[in-house]
C-alpha cells in the first residue's frame, strides 16, 4: 500500500510482527487491531502465560487470553480470568464471557450446553444460530427477547424477511422487518471489527 493508505494501527502491526513484542498489541483502543496484532506474534498461542507480560491493565491481559482460549478451542484458559463489571445492575463475570466465546467462536453448540453457564448460553446459542444462519438454534433459547433477537439476526444475515413472521410480538416483528430491509446485523458488525 502507498503511504496514504497506511493508518498509525497498521504502523504498529508492522512493528509488533518484527519486533515480536506483545506490548505494542495494546497500544490502540480497537479490539480489532489487538486480536490482529495478537495473530502477528509468533508462539503466543502456545504461550498464555505471555498474555500475563501486558502489565498496564487487567483488560489488555484478559482480552489476550480470550483470544487464545478462542484460537485454540480451549474453555479451561478462561479460569484465567477473574474480573466483572455490573451492567443493568447484574454482575457479568468476564469469565463466563470468555467461556461463551469459545463455544460460539468454534461454532461448539455442546460446549454451549454443557459448559458454559446458563446465564451465558443465551449468547452462545445467539452466536452459533447466527454464524450457521440457523433459526432453529434460537428455539434453544429460554429468554423470549434473546429469541426475538436471534431470529432477526438470522433473517438479516440470510436476507430472508419471511422468517421474521416467527416472532410472535409485534413491535420485535417489526424491528426484524426492518433490519432485514435496511442494515447488516450487529453480530456480522462484530465479526467483522474481530469482536465475535
Amino acid at each position: 500500500p502507498n503511504v496514504e493508505e497506511f493508518k498509525p494501527d497498521d504502523c504498529l502491526l508492522v512493528i509488533a510482527e518484527g519486533s515480536q513484542n506483545l506490548s505494542v498489541c495494546i497500544e490502540s483502543q480497537s479490539i480489532e487491531f489487538k486480536y490482529s496484532c495478537y495473530g502477528r506474534i509468533k508462539g503466543l498461542l502456545d504461550n498464555p502465560q505471555w498474555c500475563d507480560l501486558i502489565d498496564t491493565n487487567y483488560w489488555d491481559s484478559e482480552e489476550c487470553i480470550k483470544y487464545i482460549s478462542k484460537k485454540r478451542n480451549n474453555i479451561d484458559l478462561c479460569k484465567r480470568i477473574n474480573s466483572s463489571f455490573v451492567y443493568k445492575d447484574e454482575l457479568i463475570e468476564e469469565r463466563k464471557i470468555c467461556e461463551s466465546q469459545v463455544a460460539k467462536y468454534n461454532n461448539n453448540i455442546t460446549m454451549c450446553e454443557e459448559e458454559v453457564d446458563a446465564k451465558y448460553q443465551k449468547y452462545c446459542y445467539l452466536g452459533i444460530a447466527w454464524e450457521n444462519a440457523d433459526i432453529s438454534v434460537c428455539g434453544r433459547i429460554d429468554d423470549k427477547t434473546f429469541v426475538y433477537m436471534c431470529i432477526g439476526e438470522v433473517a438479516d444475515k440470510n436476507d430472508d424477511i419471511s422468517l421474521c413472521n416467527q416472532i410472535d410480538n409485534e413491535l420485535w416483528k417489526k424491528l426484524c422487518q426492518d433490519g432485514v430491509k435496511h442494515s447488516t446485523s450487529s453480530l456480522q458488525r462484530q465479526k467483522e471489527a474481530g469482536i465475535y
